[in-house]
């Protein structure tokens, strides 16, 4: 009979370890997503201000690059 209470014995520290293990493994794969969020976040960012710089260009083309086009500013003036 005493085989029956060494079995389980074993069986709750083989539990435990594994409790154990599973937790530690769900704690690893909570850091790694939280890092990957954090990419994701600066990705995100990334791209908005690339769409930015997109639009402002787009802006400029649709009106002509009036900005660009200064007379005063015209480096190609030889009068200048």
């Amino acid at each position: 009979m005493t085989q029956p209470v060494s079995n389980a014995i074993i069986s709750v520290e083989s539990y435990q370890k594994l409790v154990n293990r599973v937790q530690e493994l769900e704690e690893r794969i909570l850091n790694q997503e939280s890092k990957i969020l954090g990419i994701e976040s600066i990705t995100s960012k990334i791209n908005f201000s690339d769409n930015g710089n997109t639009l402002t260009i787009m802006q400029l083309a649709e009106t002509g690059f009036q900005e660009w086009n200064d007379p005063e500013e015209d480096i190609y003036n030889d009068e200048a």
